[in-house]
């Protein structure tokens, strides 16, 4: 909780900063606007293959605040604070070597299933620069790109929530530190994307590639490292609507 406070103290200095009481204002040549957000996210994973040989995509959603500085009629800064929600299902055939030899360590009591499915949720700080042209008074369409930010709030399996469990004992039994869970809690990445703009409304498609790979905090369960989700990245396609105030 305390890191989750500080990312939410980083996100309301960001934005603040040049913010009066009111929802919509202009601070010198600077128009700003908060407002709210939500979408749909198409989520899946990329890498980690030694224990995984199919990944599907799964829909989840996010939601959250964002504050838009539009410093001049062609650029804007559009920071935000999302809950946002992730996953995919992951399927091996259960031929693997690798699988094996993790089965036959931890015994047949909770061995790796043949389709698991992931779901993560996290605290998210985007931060985009838009680049756009504007269409009449009210109108805009854009292209936008930035890095994010992202606190893991949650981590756990919707079908095979029992072997998940007994996989995060193992992790905290053979953890090198004693850190507790699964997987690392931070996420980064970059984004790409478009949208456009009609008065308060504002349309988003973004793509996002996560650059931290999950790695759990396991040492070594025999011989050698044994990581079911180590080498897996986000990867997250986006559409979303805003509304400012």
């Amino acid at each position: 909780m305390k890191k989750i406070s500080v990312i939410c103290l980083i996100f309301s200095l960001l934005v603040t900063l040049p913010v009066l009481p009111q929802g919509k204002h202009r601070q010198g040549p600077v128009m700003v606007r908060t407002g709210l957000k939500a979408g749909a996210n198409i989520t899946a994973f990329e890498g980690g293959r030694e224990f995984i040989d199919r990944i599907q995509n799964a829909l989840n959603y996010q939601a959250g605040l964002v504050v838009q500085l539009n410093l001049n009629n062609f650029i804007s800064f559009q920071p935000e604070l999302l809950f946002i929600t992730k996953g995919a299902e992951l399927s091996n055939d259960g031929s693997s070597a690798v699988v094996n030899l993790y089965n036959s360590t931890i015994g047949s009591s909770n061995p790796i299933p043949n389709k698991i499915t992931l779901q993560t949720a996290y605290i998210e700080i985007p931060l985009n620069l838009q680049l756009g042209i504007r269409l009449g008074q009210t109108g805009r369409v854009f292209i936008l790109g930035g890095p994010y930010l992202s606190y893991l709030v949650s981590d756990k399996s919707t079908d095979c929530s029992e072997f998940y469990k007994a996989y995060k004992d193992i992790v905290d039994e053979y953890g090198k530190t004693g850190y507790k869970g699964v997987l690392h809690q931070f996420d980064y990445g970059v984004g790409i994307g478009a949208g456009i703009e009609s008065g308060s409304l504002q349309l988003t498609a973004k793509y996002d590639f996560g650059y931290s790979e999950f790695k759990e905090r396991v040492s070594r369960l025999t011989d050698r490292d044994i990581n079911i989700f180590s080498g897996l990245k986000n990867r997250n396609m986006s559409l979303s609507l805003a509304w400012f105030f």
